[in-house]
Formats: structure tokens, C-alpha cells, sequence
């Protein structure tokens, strides 16, 4: 080992040398531009999961909204289907939350359609209940 702090070296200009690494400088650097391209397109996705999770999403929602907001949860409904059909027809990634789209899509549009007919059928009857329950209530707050 040769000591670098040592003065008679430097008297006889001599360079203390640098330890050699293990790295080599590869002889050629330039890269073609098509593989730096083709490198980049083989990681990518073929499409189809933000389309796939936007069914899910959607069919989710239909059926929470479905229950109390019945023109709303149908739309998401329906859409969440198409979403769902699209993405299975393309055969991309997301399959799976896809068909949960699909499935959530359809309870959510069948939860709307049978709140809107009950709410169609049953709106004058349950106005009428509610009232009687408001009169019913009044009553028991006066006995109080």
C-alpha cells in the first residue's frame, strides 16, 4: 500500500494513484431510440382497469344511492353496467372488478326500479301515514 499523505512523494511530483474499481466504462453509450421506447411500451398496461374500477365505483354507489335517491342510483346503475360490459368485451385488465361492476350495476338499477314503483304506488297511502304518525306523535308530546 502506498501512503498518499506522505511528502516525498509530492517533491518528486509523483500523482498518488487512485485504487481501481471493478467498473468498466462499457465502450459504446449511445442507445437507440426505438429501445428505449419499446422498453417503456412492454411495462405498460393494455387498458381496461380505470375502466374497470369506475364500474365497480359506480356500481357501489348505485346501490347505496339506489335506496333513497331512485333516479340517481339507476343512472350509476346502467352506467356502471356499460362500464363493466365494455371493459370484459376489450379483455383487458381489471376483469374481475369489472364483473363486480356488472353485478353491484344491476342490484343498484333493480333496487331503484322497485323503490321508484313502491314510491309510485304507495305515495298517497304513505303521506297518509306519515301524517297519522305526526298526529299520533303530537298527541303523546301533549300528554307529556
Amino acid at each position: 500500500m502506498e501512503d498518499f499523505n506522505n511528502t516525498n512523494n509530492m517533491e518528486n511530483n509523483e500523482v498518488p494513484t487512485q485504487p481501481v474499481s471493478d467498473y468498466t466504462q462499457p465502450e459504446n453509450d449511445y442507445v437507440q431510440p426505438d429501445q428505449i421506447y419499446n422498453q417503456f411500451d412492454a411495462n405498460q398496461p393494455q387498458g381496461g382497469k380505470g375502466m374497470a374500477i369506475t364500474a365497480m365505483v359506480l356500481g357501489i354507489v348505485s346501490i347505496v344511492v339506489g335506496c333513497c335517491c331512485t333516479p340517481i342510483g339507476a343512472i350509476c346503475g346502467i352506467l356502471g353496467i356499460i362500464f363493466g360490459i365494455l371493459v370484459k368485451k376489450k379483455g383487458g385488465e381489471g376483469g374481475s372488478q369489472a364483473l363486480a361492476g356488472i353485478i353491484c350495476g344491476a342490484i343498484g338499477t333493480v333496487i331503484s326500479i322497485v323503490n321508484a314503483i313502491l314510491g309510485a304506488v304507495m305515495g298517497d297511502s304513505m303521506q297518509d301515514y306519515i301524517n297519522s304518525a305526526a298526529e299520533v306523535s303530537a298527541i303523546f308530546m301533549n300528554m307529556m
